[in-house]
């Protein structure tokens, strides 16, 4: 699951039933009538209507479209990639080493927007947390979990929660699919206090039966008792190939080449047949002219324009004895054809650590078009789902309501139901592209 935009988050915008979108019903959150019907987690558990594990897929859709036009993530996302590293237009001249025209370092576009940071994602265990549960309102349910965890950390974006091992399935490792969010987290006094909605916190075993049945929230036991609290960072001091900021990678050279290298730096070292190792210079590569051998090399990397995504790579090597990292000379060596590039990228969380609220609002819409079903049985019990998922480019009977809608509107590329068409309208505003001469 790589969704930005958590179920809950969804549920709120959409204005569903918070205990029915969770399973959740007894005598005092009553399912009144066939229409008004609890979500399932997935869509064999229910016929008639798609279930949570559906939401999560048209999440995940809708964030990765509104990312290829908007060119940046609606809130920090970590990934990798590997992009070109610059060349002259005139082939006939290369780079010799790591300065550009204007004698700074070569600056490289990531084509991710609004960079947060270069490196891997980072978790950290803190504590696993005892939850306690309490009726703030006295409706006779108890619908908010509160729990603490000691911290150094000021930040609240830089923690995170997820279900213990206990209630994970499978034994699955911790991950993005466990985390619970949102959460409201107050750090005062090195005590991070956290609370957030109980209905979140259903054990998850309880979702994967055949059973369809309805749980009860009155019951104690159908709630996890405790939760793992992590710190969520990013490490930007991997010193192998593996986890460094960026790899540089270099071809092998062709005949005659290959026969008029020499050996260069002395940390360099031979990569054969795929087999990479964290130190590379294409100067020492006892000349291979196996095309499928690949040179790759530990490097670092500062970010030049956060919201334009541009880096300024550098092959390196970290000196333990100094605990400082140095840059590595080409020599009269060749600049890398490609660079991988692991990052942390995307709009800014809020101050609460939750995705921005209008992006939440945009995420949520596309959403609900991207859904090809309803949640409920009826669409008078989600009504704000029906209204995104509405066809603006449908063509009625005699009795059907009918719209005036503009064509160029209906030929945008994410489609034509109304929270596509929306979608565009605030993605042509607001994306982010940069110009260039042709």
């Amino acid at each position: 699951m790589t969704n930005l935009l958590s179920l809950e988050e969804f549920r709120r915008e959409m204005g569903f039933h918070p205990w029915h979108f969770w399973g959740l019903a007894n005598s005092t959150v009553p399912v009144n009538n066939a229409c008004d019907d609890t979500v399932k987690q997935y869509s064999w558990q229910n016929s008639d209507a798609v279930g949570r594990e559906d939401i999560v897929k048209a999440i995940e859709t809708a964030e990765q479209r509104l990312h290829d036009y908007l060119g940046y993530w609606p809130a920090p996302k970590y990934g990798y990639k590997q992009v070109k590293y610059p060349t002259y237009i005139d082939v006939r001249v290369r780079f010799s080493g790591y300065e550009d025209a204007n004698g700074r370092w070569t600056s490289v576009a990531t084509g991710e927007n609004y960079l947060q940071a270069i490196g891997v994602e980072q978790r950290t265990l803190l504590a696993t947390c005892n939850v306690t549960y309490s009726d703030p309102d006295g409706d006779g349910l108890n619908e908010l979990f509160t729990f603490t965890v000691a911290t150094t950390k000021t930040e609240v974006s830089k923690l995170a929660f997820y279900f213990a091992a206990a209630n994970r399935l499978d034994g699955e490792a911790v991950s993005d699919k466990y985390r619970i969010k949102p959460v409201n987290v107050v750090i005062s006094g090195g005590v991070a206090t956290v609370k957030g909605s109980s209905w979140l916190l259903v054990r998850p075993i309880l979702y994967e039966g055949a059973s369809t049945a309805d749980l009860n929230p009155a019951t104690a036991g159908n709630f996890v008792t405790t939760v793992e609290a992590y710190t969520r960072v990013t490490n930007p001091q991997g010193i192998t190939l593996d986890d460094c900021q960026v790899r540089l990678e270099w071809e092998t050279a062709p005949y005659p080449w290959f026969a008029t290298l020499n050996t260069g730096s002395s940390t360099a070292a031979v990569v054969d047949g795929g087999a990479p190792n964290t130190d590379y210079s294409p100067l020492n590569d006892n000349g291979s002219t196996d095309p499928a051998a690949m040179g790759m090399a530990v490097g670092r990397a500062g970010i030049r324009d956060s919201r334009l995504g541009h880096i300024i790579p550098s092959q390196a090597v970290y000196n333990v004895a100094d605990a400082a990292w140095y840059t590595v000379d080409w020599a009269n060596s060749t600049a890398p054809d490609t660079v991988t590039v692991r990052y942390n990228a995307g709009i800014a969380l809020d101050g609460n650590g939750h995705m921005k609220q209008e992006l939440r609002t945009l995420v949520a819409r596309m959403a609900a078009a991207e859904l090809a079903r309803p949640i409920c049985a009826c669409d008078t019990a989600s009504r704000e789902l029906y209204r995104w998922q509405f066809d603006l480019g449908r063509i009625g009977g005699a009795d059907d309501e009918r719209y005036s809608v503009s064509q160029m509107d209906l030929e945008n590329p994410f489609g034509t139901r109304r929270g596509h068409v929306w979608s565009w309208k605030y993605t042509k505003q607001k994306q982010v592209a940069e110009a260039f001469l042709a």
